[in-house]
């Protein structure tokens, strides 16, 4: 809740549009989305060790969640969960998940997706409240 005094309409637009601006910010969209998007990760790394028995630890760490478009386009934040593409372990892993024509696809990354897609936005929402609490404060503050 926005509390202060404003002069008039005007002054609560303003505020009202420096809240929104403020938590719609790249960055902490970004923040939040990584704080939901880092227990899927590490879920997903979990699943790994229980389908795949003999997986390394390298393998295992390299499920991350990481933001992949730093400055690509504003306004669009983008989160990839999974291995480090760049790792051979990013390069295993797509064997695991998939299958080959003599290796059995034994999914663990999907499954492990599709358990948290229904509650990945109400989470990210969440996370994203502390950020607008924290703005509704300051703009109430400078308004009082």
């Amino acid at each position: 809740m926005i509390g202060g005094r404003w002069t008039g309409v005007d002054g609560a637009a303003e505020a009202l549009v420096r809240v929104a601006t403020e938590v719609s910010r790249d960055e902490v969209v970004a923040d939040a989305m990584l704080r939901v998007s880092r227990p899927i990760a590490a879920e997903m790394e979990e699943a790994l060790y229980r389908r795949i028995k003999r997986v390394s630890g390298e393998t295992g760490a390299s499920m991350a969640a990481r933001q992949v478009n730093k400055a690509d386009v504003p306004g669009i934040v983008t989160v990839a969960i999974g291995p480090l593409a760049s790792s051979d372990a990013g390069w295993r892993v797509k064997f695991w998940e998939f299958g080959t024509s003599r290796l059995p696809a034994r999914p663990f990354m999907r499954p492990t997706w599709d358990e948290r897609e229904r509650t990945f936005l109400g989470e990210v929402v969440k996370a994203l409240h502390g950020a607008y609490a924290r703005m509704v404060t300051r703009v109430a503050r400078r308004a009082a």
